[in-house]
């Protein structure tokens, strides 16, 4: 499956915290895949978890985009894209990377780059989960539940209009919370997952570091995206290597 984006943020500065929802999401999406991986036991064997008959050798064709000031090229390829900001000129430059695999020799350094972005996600599942949890305890308290109206609000179903009223802004108030934490998150964490990000995609790719922190943040997106999805079974034996389960 070829996953898209909109086009409005493809000139964004950073990955944004709605963005690492989006690969949060694939990769809680991986771990319903079957796709076997091998893991060391405690006792020194070996495990195969998933199911050992799905082992095709899959392919993908990746799409990277690469930003530059205009200044910094000595001549703009014909088919670089170019847009300005300000003051400043930018000419995006696509790349495009045939049949990736994943390649054994680059198995550790991929581990290592998908090992680093689990604390970031883990702790953002968890963040989500404790939101659940007080959601949970207010439809408990009030005997009544909550309906949501594809907003992002959440609509109590009690009768009195009081309990209603009361439940709605319990409901914010733990919303606003999970939300105050999860910037609060972003903020301590964003660096370290993005780098992990970056570095896993560059690993994969054998993209050239003079080029790799000119890779846009929507082309790191998208590719981590279908990587995941291509690839799910590196990221689940990184769950399994970080304790997930």
């Amino acid at each position: 499956m070829s996953i898209k984006l909109k086009k409005d943020n493809r000139f964004e500065d950073e990955v944004s915290i709605k963005d690492l929802q989006k690969v949060g999401d694939k990769l809680e999406e991986a771990e319903d895949s079957n796709e076997p991986f091998i893991v060391h036991n405690e006792e020194d064997s070996l495990t195969v978890i998933g199911d050992a008959n799905e082992t095709e050798n899959k392919l993908m064709d990746v799409t990277i985009e690469y930003r530059f000031m205009e200044d910094e090229l000595e001549e703009i390829p014909k088919d670089a894209e170019t847009a300005q900001f300000g003051n400043t000129k930018y000419v995006v430059i696509p790349l495009e990377y045939k049949e990736v695999n994943l390649p054994a020799r680059k198995d550790h350094k991929l581990m290592a780059s998908a090992i680093r972005m689990q604390p970031y996600f883990v702790r953002a599942n968890e963040l989500r989960d404790e939101h659940i949890e007080r959601v949970k305890q207010i439809e408990e308290k009030y005997g009544s539940v909550f309906k949501y109206d594809g907003q992002g609000n959440a609509i109590s179903q009690s009768k009195n209009d009081k309990v209603k009223k009361t439940m709605e802004k319990a409901y914010v108030e733990s919303h606003k919370q999970f939300s105050i934490d999860l910037v609060k998150l972003y903020g301590d964490q964003k660096d370290e997952v993005i780098d992990a990000i970056y570095t896993f995609i560059q690993v994969l790719l054998d993209v050239d570091e003079t080029i790799n922190d000119h890779m846009t943040p929507y082309s790191a997106v998208l590719a981590i995206l279908n990587i995941i999805d291509t690839f799910p079974n590196i990221f689940n034996e990184a769950s399994v290597l970080f304790g997930l389960h």
